[in-house]
Formats: C-alpha cells, structure tokens, sequence
C-alpha cells in the first residue's frame, strides 16, 4: 500500500525537519550509512580471521622449540578466530531475521 501525495509530503518535510534539528541523528538513522558501517564490520572480521589463523598456524609451528610461548600465540590465535566467526555469524543472522 503506497502512501497518498498528502502522506508523501508530510513525510518529506518530517525528514527535512530532522534533518535540520539534528543532522548527527538524520545521518545515524540513514539506511546508507546504515549499511556502510555493517559492510565495514563485515570486512573487519574477515579480515581479523585471516590474522587469527595466521597467529594460530604461527604458534603451532613453535611449539616444536619453546611449548608455552606457542601454546599461548596458538591460544590467542583461536581467541581472534572465534571471535571473527562470532561476528560473522551475528551478521548473518541479522541478515536473515
């Protein structure tokens, strides 16, 4: 159901009205800006699970000389692992809810 010409207008002078009260607000609720900061979050964790699989592989392969310090690397590795899929996952469930 489409809004009439009268709902259009009184639409557009609320957003025009808020957009001069308090830009800061109008912008927060912008579903481009919206979407570009969920995009970024997106590639961070991405990103951030790539590093977290490196620092994993890194401190498996020096537990051959000195276990603890590459247990603890391997230990924080799987630490930024977990926490890029739990972001990962949290957007996709937002995206199918």
């Amino acid at each position: 159901m489409s809004l009439s010409y009268d709902e259009q207008r009184r639409l557009a002078e609320i957003e025009a009205a808020l957009n001069e009260d308090d830009p800061d607000l109008a912008d927060a609720l912008d579903y481009r800006t919206i979407r570009a900061k969920a995009e970024r979050r997106l590639k961070l964790a991405r990103i951030f699970l790539v590093i977290g699989a490196v620092v994993t592989v890194l401190g498996l392969a020096l537990t051959d000389g000195a276990i603890s310090v590459g247990m603890i690397i391997a230990f924080y590795g799987v630490i930024i692992v977990s926490v890029s899929c739990m972001a990962l996952l949290r957007s996709r469930w937002r995206r199918a809810h």
